[in-house]
């Protein structure tokens, strides 16, 4: 079987920012399909996002690795549930708590997927000392209570609202008003409390919304 292209980790350095525009395009409205249909991914990720670059250099999108996807159309779907996932890209409810709206879940994991393929800051990563200690935990480096899980989630709060974009850089107004409009997008998908976080058609319509504005 021939092999679909590379993964958008192993993309990320060599994508122009419009490529990387289009391509988060496109895996909100994948992700938008998999959640109309009742299912819920539960591992959004760069390295399960694969990225195929065709002879005219544009980009064909497609999603992998399903072995934690939830049908919610049957009647017994979470009662065997265990959390499994990405550690970096699980949300903090996935974390913290018994009560997990899946599809919320996936819309967090987008949006670090998200600051992973715009983020042009000095950042590197989201949550870092919220991943450290959930990391030391796992590896039982540190007895865990409520202390730690205090600290774990002012790391996601402090976090939420870290910039994509260096705007010393941003020379073109029309780039500024969409790079500010991504943001935006990335403040709803990591919201704290799953009830404020944006869904993913929020998240599409917002998105169409700031393409159609940036093109005209």
């Amino acid at each position: 079987m021939e092999k679909f292209g590379l993964s958008l980790f192993e993309h990320l350095n060599s994508l122009s920012f419009i490529q990387r525009v289009d391509i988060f395009r496109q895996i909100v409205e994948l992700v938008q399909h998999v959640h109309q249909n009742n299912f819920t991914l539960g591992d959004i990720k760069p390295e399960n996002i694969l990225v195929k670059k065709d002879e005219e250099g544009t980009f064909d999108v497609r999603l992998i690795d399903f072995d934690f996807s939830i049908d919610h159309n049957e009647k017994q779907r979470q009662d065997n549930f265990i959390k499994r996932g990405t550690l970096e890209f699980m949300s903090p409810e996935s974390l913290f708590s018994d009560k997990i709206d899946f599809f919320k879940a996936d819309v967090w994991a987008l949006g670090v997927t998200m600051f992973e393929l715009f983020n042009t800051t000095e950042k590197e990563s989201l949550f870092s000392d919220a991943i450290d200690l959930l990391h030391k935990r796992n590896r039982k480096q540190i007895i865990w209570d409520t202390h730690y899980e205090a600290k774990c989630l002012e790391s996601y709060k402090n976090d939420t609202f870290s910039p994509l974009f260096t705007r010393s850089n941003l020379t073109h107004n029309s780039y500024q008003k969409l790079f500010t409009r991504l943001e935006t997008i990335l403040q709803g998908m990591l919201q704290i409390t799953p009830s404020q976080r944006w869904d993913i058609n929020e998240v599409d319509q917002y998105l169409n919304e700031a393409l159609i504005e940036f093109a005209n």
